[in-house]
């Protein structure tokens, strides 16, 4: 039987006490004495917070039970009231039944002194979709990436080093899943040498779980009617420690959608970056169409491109936001009509066996098609409501002029190749002239990286596009976009966008009026009539042509380039092998989507942070997938 992709919202009532009580567990939410005394005393006390965590440059929280959120709420606190806080906090939490929305922001009601924090937290609320989420708050200084699912599945794919756990969740008699030792065993994992951990209960299985994963055990007294709690720590010689770069600094090859993408993500972090691009603009290549529409892929077993493609959807959504500007559409909504009969009784299943929430997915029949788009659709289809149209070029330039004294673009550098000397990478040109030099390099451009040795095994192929611009007119004035076997999108000047077309082993770069017919054709089976004032020879036509880099999978490539001997590739074979080159490409047609996820983890990884997905996508992802394939 398929996943479901939501996980159970929590059903919260009140107990006799005024106490917050869930139904599901037959359990309370937090002690009489109150979720923000415990969160005080025994999380952040227990923990010896804030002390521990002063004048670092980031610190990481991991928790079980995100529950009504007041741990994190008074941690955030504890962090605006300290002038020696951290630059960066993370904090991680993993819940299987979260709180809708409007029933946090009803709850949190009751502590009135976060009121402004819950709403910034409620606004960037997810929806119950099973996975990893990731939420930027206060100015980007704190980081909440949550894992909704049960604490067992979910820890094993969580990549993470932290500093402190706060043990939260229903009484371990009523929530044993949660309290089993196979989560103390990845607690223990997950923690970093040093790292404490405080839990309210001092249950003799959880003080032998604790204790058998490797965790040394001490009481405390507790709060209130609760006599004791349990405060840990984790051997300081225990585990190895993951080092970063001693410079952080990278320059990226590629000034498309993916090294833009790279670039902000690493500044961000206060990287210096230079970018390098051999045109004299961003977004030249395939990142240059007008507009890229952006929605998640969905299938009946809810596989491993659709999960990667709705983490990726996600968190895009909130990146693009965040941008501002002409980035995004000012009508969002994306509109998937079904390529047959066939798949538009599917789409309807689909969206029930897999229990996606409608406000993330629903079906859409042929007088919901026709309302959404303001024209005739001929199927029915899957309508989006967060699906967004992006300018590209407008998200690279505002990518990359976010942090204008950290990103440096430059524009007509034509590098040749890229070397390794004394632990940093240079590029150079072809006449070995060195046009940059960082402790990280990082190859985004597209299928230009197959000319770069240390990347040429990757399988790579250039796929044609062409799309078409049709001049405006009433009859082609879409309300929302729409997308199947080619998509159809508004531009700012009324114009419309359509394509593109998706053909192998084609190295012409003309417009050809024989591939505008295509695309017209295509529109019009979804949209009737939707081209037909318009011949394809006709001189008002547009369009563009631009050829994308596909993987065999469809699944882009992001990640440190790994299983190479790159002895064999360097112009001196008695220099050490350096660590710190990655890859950002692989986009296809979707790199709109994949971008902004990819270039998160890329820095994640670099800075020794919590990864923003699970293992599973990140090594769906990562470009030693296709090593094994190729016998490396």
């Amino acid at each position: 039987m398929s996943r479901l992709v939501s996980v159970p919202i929590a059903q919260v009532t009140f107990n006799e006490h005024g106490i917050p009580y869930s139904t599901e567990f037959a359990d309370i939410y937090h002690p009489a004495a109150g979720a923000d005394a415990q969160a005080r005393h025994v999380f952040l006390a227990g923990n010896d917070l804030p002390g521990r965590w002063q004048d670092r440059g980031q610190f990481t929280i991991l928790e079980t039970g995100f529950g009504l959120g007041l741990n994190f709420l008074e941690t955030w606190r504890a962090l605006e009231e300290d002038a020696r806080a951290p630059q960066r906090l993370h904090f991680v939490s993993v819940e299987s039944r979260p709180l809708a929305r409007d029933a946090m922001a009803g709850l949190h009601a009751r502590w009135p002194e976060h009121a402004l924090r819950s709403r910034e937290l409620c606004a960037g609320w997810p929806a119950p979709l099973a996975g990893f989420h990731r939420i930027f708050l206060a100015h980007d200084r704190i980081v909440l990436t949550l894992l909704l699912g049960d604490a067992a599945d979910m820890l094993p794919q969580l990549e993470a080093r932290a500093d402190a756990l706060f043990l939260d969740g229903f009484t371990p008699s009523k929530n044993p899943q949660l309290w089993s030792q196979d989560v103390f065993t990845e607690l223990a994992r997950l923690a970093a040498p040093g790292a404490t951990l405080a839990t309210w209960t001092v249950a003799a299985p959880v003080r032998d779980g604790l204790a058998a994963a490797g965790f040394v055990v001490e009481k405390r007294r507790g709060l209130g009617n609760q006599r004791e709690m349990l405060a840990c720590r984790k051997p300081a010689g225990a585990g190895g420690i993951a080092g970063m770069p001693k410079r952080r600094t990278a320059f990226v090859i590629g000034a498309g959608i993916a090294g833009c993408t790279v670039a902000e993500r690493l500044a961000a972090r206060g990287w210096q970056v230079d970018v390098l691009d051999t045109r004299n603009a961003p977004a030249q290549g395939a990142s240059g169409n007008p507009l890229a529409l952006a929605s998640p892929l969905v299938n009946f077993s809810d596989e491993s491109n659709a999960r990667l493609s709705r983490a990726a959807f996600l968190f895009a959504r909130r990146w693009y936001a965040s941008l501002g500007g002409p980035v995004m559409a000012a009508s969002p909504g994306v509109l998937r009509i079904a390529r047959n009969e066939r798949d538009a009784m599917r789409f309807a299943q689909l969206l029930e066996r897999l229990g996606y929430p409608p406000d993330f997915a629903s079906f859409a029949d042929l007088s919901e098609g026709r309302r959404l788009t303001g024209h005739a659709v001929s199927r029915a289809g899957l309508w989006f409501p967060d699906g967004m149209t992006i300018s590209p070029a407008d998200a690279c330039i505002a990518a990359l002029a976010r942090w204008p004294d950290r990103i440096h673009l430059r524009h007509s550098v034509p590098v040749d190749h890229i070397v390794a000397v004394d632990g940093d990478w240079r590029a150079m040109t072809q006449r070995d002239d060195c046009v940059a030099q960082a402790s990280i390099a990082i190859l985004a451009c597209g299928n230009g990286m197959r000319a770069f040795s240390e990347a040429s095994h990757l399988p790579l192929e250039a796929i044609r596009g062409q799309v078409t611009l049709l001049p405006a007119h009433p009859m082609r004035c879409l309300d929302v976009a729409v997308s199947g076997d080619r998509h159809a999108a508004n531009l700012p000047d009324g114009r419309c966008m359509i394509g593109a077309t998706f053909q192998p082993g084609d190295e012409d770069r003309s417009l050809r009026p024989g591939d505008h017919a295509q695309n017209m054709a295509s529109v019009d089976d979804m949209l009737p009539g939707f081209c037909d004032d318009i011949s394809s020879n006709s001189p008002q036509l547009g369009g563009r042509t631009e050829f994308r880099a596909v993987t065999p999978d469809r699944l882009p490539v992001f990640g440190a380039l790994a299983g190479q001997d790159r002895s064999e590739r360097l112009r001196s074979d008695s220099q050490p092998r350096p660590e710190g080159l990655f890859i950002a490409g692989g986009l296809g047609a979707r790199g709109i989507v994949w971008a902004p996820l990819g270039a998160e983890l890329i820095a994640a990884q670099l800075n020794d942070e919590p990864w923003p997905i699970s293992r599973e996508l990140a090594q769906a992802m990562h470009p030693g997938r296709f090593d094994k394939a190729r016998g490396r």
